[in-house]
């Protein structure tokens, strides 16, 4: 006997305040309340609760999890709100539209509801927070997949939280790099995979690493989309690793948390300010397969002594040649022309702190 679950109005209500009345959509956030012609109390509603798991267990029900009680999939937790359009388009397909990331969704949705609150409509919300990615993935097996590389950006809400112009170059390099590896490196397929503060490209092609697309003396479009994240997007980091099975690209933002985990198995987070720089060098040293290696310290701020004991390591150890990203919290000029002038194969960034969710 199939079962049936409906939110109350209650939870409907508190669904649709929680969003602010906009459509959970990455993209969309259609106001779905307005004014009717109908009366002066009149109220047009074009929003929708809708299910994470299925309400209903009937053969064309999404998403059914025999598991959970009827108590639990009336409740708020298994609801997110949607425009009438998204709504339905949610439930025509399980496998993109999975409970885990519909309830990204919700939660990246609340999130922006609550800086339009603090910061208001003016502001936009990209310079404000970086919010954390929804959890998304793709595989491909076909050079020719930028529109399927699209729609996992959309579904991750990178436009979102991290912006529209960061999305956008984010998406150039995959492409490229899904091109080439699947054209030139010979991999048999990619996986995209979004995590909460990263975009992840995987093939099991030959290694790569992506230094090679800047000397390659016929540089085409993977070096252009390349040189254009460094150059324009310097919230941007981009890591390669040479793993078991081909490359590991990712690419992450960095304003975020110093208490957030490492960025990446490239990446390194020093605690209690400076006193284990040895160890910092040690990990970059056993790395050899990071192109690139992010040091993270935890109080986002370094002394000139500091640098200066960091400088001593890299030459001693002939590492000087390694390419190392320092992320910091606001620095000055002359921390800037110290690190230009005396560890050149180091990039320093500034570290923006992520607000509290």
């Amino acid at each position: 006997m199939a079962r049936s679950a409906d939110f109350s109005r209650k939870v409907v209500e508190a669904l649709a305040a929680r969003a602010g009345y906009r459509c959970s959509f990455p993209g969309c956030e259609m106001p779905t309340t307005g004014p009717s012609s109908e009366s002066r109390l009149g109220v047009s509603r074009i929003g929708m609760a809708c299910h994470i798991y299925a309400a209903a267990d009937g053969p064309a029900a999404r998403r059914v999890d025999q598991t959970r009680s009827m108590a639990e999939l009336k409740a708020i937790e298994n609801g997110v709100w949607m425009c009438y359009t998204h709504g339905k388009l949610i439930d025509t397909d399980e496998c993109t539209y999975s409970p885990e990331l519909l309830k990204d969704w919700r939660d990246l949705a609340e999130r922006r509801a609550h800086l339009r609150l603090e910061f208001s409509e003016a502001v936009d919300l990209s310079r404000v927070a970086s919010l954390p990615l929804a959890r998304a993935k793709i595989d491909l097996f076909e050079p020719d997949t930028g529109h399927r590389i699209e729609g996992f950006l959309r579904a991750s809400a990178m436009a979102q939280s991290w912006g529209n112009d960061e999305a956008l170059g984010t998406r150039d390099l995959l492409i490229e790099l899904a091109r080439n590896a699947l054209t030139h490196g010979r991999a048999t397929g990619i996986r995209l995979e979004a995590t909460v503060d990263s975009i992840h490209l995987s093939d099991d092609g030959q290694v790569f690493p992506l230094k090679e697309l800047l000397r390659s003396a016929g540089k085409r479009g993977g070096a252009a989309a390349l040189e254009a994240i460094s150059t324009m997007h310097d919230q941007l980091v981009v890591f390669h690793r040479a793993t078991e099975n081909g490359n590991l690209v990712t690419i992450t933002r960095i304003e975020m948390s110093p208490e957030s985990p490492a960025l990446s198995p490239c990446s390194f987070r020093l605690t209690g300010g400076w006193p284990n720089a040895t160890s910092a060098i040690e990990f970059v040293e056993s790395h050899g397969e990071c192109e690139t290696v992010f040091l993270f310290p935890t109080l986002g701020i370094l002394s000139y002594s500091d640098l200066f004991k960091l400088s001593d390591e890299i030459k001693q150890r002939g590492m000087s040649g390694r390419d190392i990203v320092l992320a910091m919290q606001a620095h000055s000029a002359g921390i800037l022309n110290f690190v230009e002038r005396e560890m050149p194969n180091v990039r320093l960034v500034e570290l923006k702190r992520r607000p509290p969710a």
